[in-house]
């Protein structure tokens, strides 16, 4: 899985995570080669954290409430960011810093501002 690879297996998010997250995997596969059990568990998580694109992140406290939930557009915007700090050798916050400079001037240009 690309998130897995990209994110969670690096060594920036192991050192910030460190002891603030437990990461749990839950499998959705889509041929549906689960146990029926496993299938209704997977049923009722998805209903209960209203998950309805995969990938899905959930930041959950103590108790299992959500404190953030990043789904298919944080991920992309995460591969955006990445993409160009490594094009360019950059820090991820200047690369998020030129993408949003990037993204501003296009609807300036786009709507005739400039």
């Amino acid at each position: 899985m690309k998130l897995k690879e990209d994110v969670f297996e690096t060594e920036t998010f192991k050192n910030w995570s460190g002891k603030k997250v437990i990461l749990l995997e839950l499998d959705y596969p889509k041929d549906g080669s689960q146990r029926p059990e496993i299938k209704q568990q997977n049923a009722d998580l998805a209903e209960q954290y209203n998950i309805d694109s995969y990938p899905t992140v959930l930041l959950l406290d103590s108790n299992g409430e959500v404190l953030g939930k990043l789904d298919v557009k944080m991920t992309s915007a995460y591969y955006d960011v990445s993409d160009l700090s490594r094009k360019h050798k950059v820090s991820m916050r200047d690369a998020a810093y030129m993408l949003a400079i990037d993204r501003v001037a296009m609807a300036c240009r786009d709507r005739g501002w400039v």
